[in-house]
């Protein structure tokens, strides 16, 4: 009984004169309801003290000699690729909340460095954009690494929006060139066009650039902000036509594209026919006459009446035409029409 109690006193003794070894702990916290502008005054500042308060450091246990290493690095948008944007290390202080405004002052600065290449493209545009990782490192006062933490805030400005200058709402263009112009979009990977006509004027702007079959269906013109839309065309646009167009920039992202989108744009094309429309017409009431017993009713009536309306598209074996193509096509069959077969109408 006597070597029991002997063992449980010297088990007390040694418990007494050997303290636990502490568990350290490092985090950063970055609350949401901070600014773009006061982020951007943090990470691009060579004096910590003077930034706006937007985090704090929190280490465990209180009041132990250690110091903290800082490494903020930068992606631009759309890039997996991260170069380092600034480091610093602290000089050993006591453990303690440490808010960035301390930085320098409360708790000395031992060592930083800042890409001034890099601060100063991120400072051209105004407001943070891109992904910034932070890492924090806490070391004790003889230099071991006793904790790690890191998070990433993301500026991928998911509200905006791209400006068109060109050509102005409502206004009226010639049939064989608009000229579009619009901003440039940071980190993209192309503008894509969609273009449609709008045919009833009841329609929505949004309405009539989703209807039937696009005039061009979101077609990719690379990193330009200035395109003739007439030279990205899928199907013809037609004198008189009321056309409607939107922009979109394509953002590459993890999980799947990302767009941000112009408002959408409507002008008219200057509605007196051309020689080459007015000859087709002419070429599609003769043909209407000798063709007529064949056709549908109401395409028969259009053809007779000179005027196919809202013509977007004409294919030829499966192939877009011009309209000049057709009339050359039409002339050969007005004057010798026994060599249409037959006519098959899809509506």
């Amino acid at each position: 009984m006597k070597t029991k109690h002997l063992f449980t006193l010297i088990l007390w003794g040694l418990l007494l004169i050997t303290p636990l070894r502490a568990q350290y702990t490092v985090d950063l916290f970055i609350p949401d309801s901070f600014t773009e502008g006061e982020f951007q005054a943090f990470a691009l500042a060579n004096n910590l003290q003077n930034t706006p308060r937007i985090f704090y450091i929190d280490v465990l246990p209180l009041n132990v000699p250690v110091y903290l290493e800082v490494t903020t690095q930068w992606a631009r948008v759309g890039s997996a690729t991260y170069q380092q944007l600034f480091w610093f290390k602290t000089k050993v202080y006591n453990s303690q909340r440490v808010y960035n405004d301390m930085l320098g002052t409360t708790v000395k600065l031992d060592q930083s460095d800042i890409d001034g290449a890099l601060a100063d493209e991120i400072r051209a545009k105004g407001k943070p954009t891109g992904s910034f990782n932070i890492y924090v490192k806490l070391f004790t006062a003889d230099g071991v690494l006793r904790s790690e933490f890191q998070t990433t805030k993301e500026f991928i400005n998911p509200s905006q929006t791209i400006s068109i200058s060109m050509p102005d709402l409502g206004s009226t263009q010639e049939i064989g060139s608009v000229l579009a112009l619009w901003d440039q979009v940071e980190g993209i990977d192309r503008f894509e066009v969609k273009i449609n006509y709008r045919e009833d004027p009841n329609q929505s702007l949004e309405e009539a650039l989703d209807a039937g079959t696009p005039l061009a269906d979101n077609v990719s013109v690379g990193t330009a902000t200035q395109v003739d839309l007439r030279t990205i065309l899928q199907r013809e646009w037609l004198a008189g036509q009321e056309i409607v167009f939107q922009v979109r920039a394509v953002l590459p992202a993890p999980g799947g594209n990302k767009y941000f989108y112009s408002q959408i744009i409507n002008f008219f094309i200057r509605g007196q026919q051309t020689n080459q429309t007015q000859q087709l017409n002419q070429t599609l009431l003769a043909l209407g006459q000798t063709l007529s017993g064949l056709l549908p009713p109401d395409l028969a009536n259009q053809l007779l009446n000179g005027d196919m309306g809202q013509m977007t598209e004409i294919l030829l074996d499966g192939q877009l035409v011009s309209t000049e193509e057709l009339a050359a096509l039409l002339l050969e069959l007005q004057s010798d029409p026994d060599r249409v077969i037959r006519i098959i109408f899809e509506q």
